[in-house]
């Protein structure tokens, strides 16, 4: 089994370091551990994650988009049937922010990441909260690689800010007990092309379900209904094209899949508190 020591990642000044993994249709990543903490923040895509915990129990289950989970240092895991997955993986000394984050040590998300000696959950963010903690994680990447003066205060502040927000979530049970990849697999179908129409009935055909099991399944994977999840996708689209394109809302709604307009702007308000336009300027500004 491959084994990653800190001494390859970690600068002399500060143990913290910021990785990338990608995989497209159906690669996998062997089983494999490290001497330290690893934070996996998944940013598209899907995949399917196996993790052996110091306890002896091994589990498999599936991430998408938005799911947060850790490996403390010894435990094992891989990845398979990743279906264009990216996902940063955080790297660091836990007892560099311990005093931090301590007062989140009986929150659900605390033990969801932290617990040693257990079978552990993931956190689940909504998209808001992932735009948020992937800039933060790029400042991060920056700021280690530019070494300017201040930089070793200013990554310890800023993982341990991101740190916080993440504890005040839930947890999402984790569940080893089923296989999910057939509802991965239709997560990637709708995440390809999320301006389509994707009935349930034809993504249930696909996962080889029932409707109510799939509806059921997806549910408990991602946290959402299927539909709920597609909105989430076209919302995301629609942010892109907001802060990198001229094309007007009207544009940008049909090329998004939302019907027309009015659909859009009253969709877009109710998810984010600001409409599309608004949503553009307060970027640009």
């Amino acid at each position: 089994m491959i084994e990653y020591k800190r001494d390859k990642f970690f600068q002399a000044a500060i143990p913290v370091a910021v990785t990338f993994g990608r995989g497209s249709r159906r690669e996998s990543v062997p089983l494999h551990k490290h001497d330290f903490l690893e934070l996996v923040f998944v940013s598209s895509g899907s995949t399917i994650h196996t993790v052996q915990f110091s306890g002896g129990r091994s589990v498999t289950y599936s991430l998408v988009a938005g799911d947060i989970f850790t490996i403390l240092p010894g435990e094992s895991h891989a990845y398979s049937e990743s279906n264009n997955v990216f996902y940063y993986n955080v790297l660091f000394d836990f007892h560099m922010i311990a005093d931090e984050v301590k007062q989140f040590i009986d929150t659900p998300a605390y033990k969801a990441l932290f617990t040693p000696g257990c079978v552990r959950n993931k956190i689940h963010l909504a998209f808001h909260e992932r735009i948020a903690l992937e800039r933060r994680l790029r400042d991060i990447t920056v700021e280690l690689a530019e070494r300017k003066i201040g930089y070793v205060q200013y990554v310890r502040s800023a993982l341990a800010g991101a740190l916080i927000k993440l504890l005040r979530h839930d947890a999402l049970a984790s569940d080893g007990e089923f296989d999910y990849s057939g509802v991965a697999r239709c997560i990637g179908i709708m995440e390809r092309s999320p301006e389509k129409e994707h009935p349930i009935e034809e993504l249930a055909r696909e996962a080889s379900m029932s409707l109510s099991l799939f509806y059921v399944r997806f549910q408990k994977m991602t946290g959402m209904s299927p539909n709920e999840y597609l909105i989430n996708l076209r919302l995301a689209n629609a942010c892109s094209k907001l802060l990198e394109s001229s094309a007007n809302i009207g544009e940008i709604a049909l090329q998004c899949g939302f019907c027309d307009s009015n659909h859009f702007i009253k969709t877009f308000r109710k998810r984010h508190g600001v409409t599309p336009g608004n949503f553009r300027k307060q970027f640009q500004l």
